[in-house]
């Protein structure tokens, strides 16, 4: 009989692989929809901010970078000695 992690998916022996994934996973969802999509949709309706500011391609794929993938990582690498701590 395979254990589970409280649903009906099959978890592994541990669970905590399945439980740390499904935390980044929400950690990316949810700093993508608070604060990533809020600057994308300012910026798509303010292009003139860019264009005032002289923004090329790298420097918007630095500030796409940071949005989407950097903060998020910060958010778990600050949380992630608590969870670990608290096992």
């Amino acid at each position: 009989m395979e254990k589970t992690d409280g649903d009906s998916s099959p978890a592994h022996t541990s669970g905590m692989p399945v439980r740390f994934s499904r935390f980044v996973l929400h950690v990316f969802a949810l700093s993508g929809l608070v604060l990533a999509q809020p600057v994308y949709s300012w910026i798509s309706a303010q292009p003139q901010f860019l264009i005032a500011h002289g923004a090329r391609g790298p420097e918007l794929a630095l500030v796409v970078a940071v949005l989407s993938f950097i903060f998020p990582l910060l958010l778990i690498a600050a949380v992630l000695p608590g969870r670990l701590l608290g096992r």
